[in-house]
């Protein structure tokens, strides 16, 4: 009967310490505004812009670059994040290339720009911004 107690008892503690430790509480987010030009400061007219945090890699916040260049991004990880921007689907509908049926259209004005291709991918872009608070403005010149 002892041993049978103090087993009771080691089960019931341990559930306890499962409970501690690690929150599972979402990491914070923010929405950021900007806007994305090219040199000289004119905008870049559409594409995505897109924050991949450096500390939680799978957490990735996307807006999308508006004809004159300006962008509302949601969903953005709170800390450091590498930036990078994506305009191919651009190209590929202006050469009457494949476009998914499910996708939804450019919005109004876009238009493909070529763009230095060290920006369009997270693993060759070197800019980076650290985001803080519900809300944030964050502008980007591609050179």
């Amino acid at each position: 009967m002892p041993k049978l107690l103090f087993c009771s008892i080691a089960f019931v503690a341990g559930i306890g310490l499962v409970g501690c430790g690690k929150s599972n509480a979402p990491e914070p987010t923010s929405t950021v505004t900007g806007k994305v030009t090219l040199s000289g400061g004119v905008p870049l007219p559409g594409g995505t812009i897109n924050f991949r945090s450096v500390k939680h890699a799978h957490m990735l916040g996307t807006g999308e670059i508006q004809a004159d260049g300006t962008y509302e991004a949601k969903n953005v990880p709170q800390g450091e994040c590498k930036v990078f921007v994506d305009n191919s689907a651009l190209k590929q509908k202006a050469a009457g290339g494949y476009t998914a049926p499910d996708a939804k259209p450019a919005p109004a004005g876009t238009k493909y720009v070529a763009i230095s291709p060290k920006y369009t991918t997270e693993a060759g872009t070197d800019l980076t911004t650290t985001i803080t608070g519900s809300t944030a403005k964050y502008d980007v010149e591609l050179k």
